[in-house]
């Protein structure tokens, strides 16, 4: 985005101000004179630049309102889906267009609360929850909404030494005691298998 004003008079200086404030430049801020025109360039736009500019040569004094219209963030590289054995940390990263975002992150349909064990992190265009120390109670499909956009994973849990069927447990034939009882005439009687 580039301002641009015209002095009467070649070469002179002017002062540029942001909200009143003179105007600091840096790599993404710029001013440029060239014979009476002056500009100020502000590379990559974002909402915090939004605000009134003046370029002032001493009492004379020209504004203009800067009105930042931001496009809607994409997800650039999605969730993936996650299996973690149980007692690891299990990170869900996603990328999106813009830096520096809030996201909300859904736990199956809950939105999560950052915590000790749940911890979400923004690291310019990297959304990331990690879950400490994992266990099966967090195994779950989350998902990440930024603007308009979602993502999901799954993540699975895998617990060392545990059987999905319980008579994969047995080593060798499987016995069970069989106790029949009778009643017959008023009399009990017993008889084992």
């Amino acid at each position: 985005m580039t301002l641009e004003c015209e002095t009467s008079e070649p070469n002179r200086p002017v002062v540029w101000r942001k909200d009143g404030k003179e105007l600091k430049q840096d790599a993404r801020v710029k001013s440029n004179m060239a014979d009476a025109v002056h500009s100020l360039t502000i590379k990559k736009t974002r909402k915090s630049d939004e605000a009134e500019y003046s370029a002032a040569i001493g009492d004379v004094v020209t504004k203009a309102q800067l009105t930042v219209v931001e496009t809607d963030v994409t997800i650039t590289k999605p969730l993936q889906d996650v299996t973690s054995p149980a007692g690891q940390d299990v990170t869900l990263q996603c990328e999106v267009s813009k830096p520096d975002r809030q996201a909300t992150w859904l736990r199956n349909t809950t939105q999560i609360e950052p915590s000790r064990k749940l911890q979400i992190t923004t690291d310019n265009t990297k959304q990331r929850l990690v879950i400490k120390n994992a266990d099966k109670s967090d195994a779950a499909e989350y998902s990440c909404l930024i603007g308009q956009q979602e993502t999901r994973a799954k993540v699975t849990i895998t617990v060392t030494g545990e059987l999905s069927d319980p008579c994969e447990r047995s080593t060798g034939p499987i016995r069970h005691e069989v106790r029949l009882l009778f009643i017959c005439l008023g009399r009990f009687l017993e008889k084992m298998d």
